[in-house]
């Protein structure tokens, strides 16, 4: 039984889903994501639209150094994919990325292999988009337990509701899968961390030496 509050809920969180899903859409096509393409949004202040994405000049600078390093899987894989939305839908790109757009076109560009001890995992920009919806989910509304065994039988769990919302976007996750994710430990703690970076106002106003530093943590 759905009350007011669980639908309420359950459409704002379909419509939280779709406004990402772009972007584990096209980086679900790349096998081995680098986690790290998710800590590379966040400092580099990326806004990732329908049909756009927004990088800063200055941010698209250090970008596209990373990217033609030869060494930053996670860098390259990123400018790859605000050079082709972009393209895809005939947007502009950002003047500091379209030396990169152009020696990729011409073929003079090798996506980087893995970093070495790094979690391989295609699945992973996706697994903390769950654990962000989750953590929204226990801000806005009031739920009650997060998993479908601990809500009593006329209540729809916060689990059930990411499964609904990544279902209506067509993403196939099971109670179990959205359950699975919110007990993995290590992986919230890497989420966490993302979060306290994204919520550390310092961070924004690093400049190159202290990001590349940051980037190149252990």
């Amino acid at each position: 039984m759905e009350n007011n509050e669980t639908k309420r809920a359950i459409e704002w969180s379909i419509d939280y889903i779709a406004k990402y899903s772009i972007l584990f859409n096209e980086f679900g096509q790349v096998g081995g994501l680098d986690e790290d393409v998710e800590f590379y949004i966040k400092i580099l202040d990326v806004k990732i639209k329908a049909r756009e994405v927004i990088i800063s000049q200055q941010a698209g600078e250090l970008l596209a150094i990373w990217a033609q390093g030869g060494v930053n899987r996670a860098a390259y894989d990123l400018a790859q994919f605000i050079c082709e939305i972009n393209v895809r839908n005939d947007v502009p790109i950002s003047p500091s990325l379209r030396t990169f757009a152009s020696t990729l076109i011409a073929g003079n560009l090798t996506r980087p292999p893995p970093t070495k001890g790094r979690v391989k995992d295609k699945n992973v920009l996706r697994n903390y988009l769950v654990l962000d919806l989750l953590a929204e989910l226990e801000k806005r509304y009031v739920l009650g337990p997060r998993s479908r065994n601990e809500a009593t039988y006329h209540r729809t769990s916060p689990h059930d509701i990411a499964v609904m919302a990544f279902e209506k976007n067509g993403i196939k996750m099971s109670e179990s899968d959205i359950r699975n994710i919110d007990n993995n430990k290590q992986l919230k703690e890497r989420w966490q961390s993302l979060k306290d970076m994204d919520a550390d106002p310092n961070l924004t106003e690093a400049n190159g030496r202290l990001v590349e530093k940051l980037l190149r943590r252990s």
